[in-house]
């Protein structure tokens, strides 16, 4: 990792590997807060975890709605982690892995066949 450079005019400029350790860093806490409050059956504190203008997209019913319409189903479940029952959920339930995506090539760009281009030109 490369360490704050520090420019004549007296700003510190962080290298690219600084700010990417640093982004992986606050993904591991904020996962780390998630599995926490699953495994706790805190449903206040993993409702804090999203904006509250949050969408939801559940790639198994290829739906999106309010993330507040899906917190609501699942706040009984949180309930009964707390209170020892069922546990409807744990931190393995949870995404564990991250990639820190590449940009997504343009349309017209080389490197995207033209039977997989979409849109208008």
């Amino acid at each position: 990792m490369g360490a704050p450079i520090k420019s004549t005019s007296g700003l510190f400029l962080l290298s690219p590997a600084v700010l990417k350790a640093q982004v992986i860093e606050e993904l591991d806490d904020y996962w780390a807060e998630m599995s926490r409050t699953v495994e706790e059956g805190d449903f206040g504190g993993y409702s804090r975890l999203y904006h509250p203008e949050a969408i939801l997209v559940d790639s198994e019913s290829v739906r999106s709605y309010p993330i507040e319409r899906a917190l609501v189903g699942w706040e009984q479940g949180f309930r009964n982690t707390r209170e020892g029952g069922a546990k409807q959920a744990s931190p393995s339930d949870l995404p564990s892995g991250r990639t820190m995506r590449q940009p997504r090539p343009r349309l017209g760009s080389s490197s995207i066949p033209s039977s997989q281009r979409t849109g208008r030109r």
